[in-house]
């Protein structure tokens, strides 16, 4: 049997790196069911706070770009806070929740907050997360973000039909 590859041994192999990952790296976060539409649609694109109207605006994609993996990043978010007024709203976010909404699954992962300019200064925040699942590119994904204020008061924004981008 010198030299010959039992099929068992083969099973095992792919199981392994199954159940390993192909780039040997875990997700962050974890994937659960989606919600159901219902629960969706309760959640605003909008939200009044004061004088305030925030919005969310959210990008998603994978990298390609070398050296990438030839199947390329895991999937990255990318989600803007933004007050249309000029005057900053009394508003500090202090953890953040991402959840992307893709078919029947949903990733769900904390996210980093990055610090906004001197300009931006509680205008705009921005949540990031990455090392996601490997969905997409040139899919539609719905996007939720779950904030927490400087009050622990947990608040919901919505995107929808956010494409998985690609970059080479």
């Amino acid at each position: 049997m010198k030299g010959k590859i039992l099929p068992r041994t083969l099973l095992g192999i792919g199981l392994l790196s199954l159940l390993v990952g192909c780039n040997g790296e875990s997700m962050d976060g974890r994937i659960v069911a989606a919600w159901p539409e219902s629960k969706l649609a309760a959640v605003p694109d909008t939200l009044a706070l004061g004088d305030h109207l925030l919005t969310v605006s959210a990008s998603l994609g994978r990298d390609y770009f070398p050296p990438a993996p030839v199947n390329g990043r895991p999937l990255a978010a990318y989600i803007e806070l933004a007050s249309g007024s000029d005057a900053p709203p009394s508003l500090q976010p202090v953890s953040g929740i991402i959840r992307v909404v893709y078919g029947d699954r949903m990733w769900v992962v904390a996210a980093r907050i990055e610090p906004p300019s001197d300009y931006e200064t509680r205008k705009r925040f921005r949540f990031l997360a990455s090392n996601g699942p490997l969905w997409g590119p040139g899919d539609e994904a719905t996007v939720v973000l779950e904030f927490a204020d400087e009050f622990q008061e947990r608040r919901l924004l919505l995107a929808r039909r956010v494409m998985i981008s690609r970059s080479e």
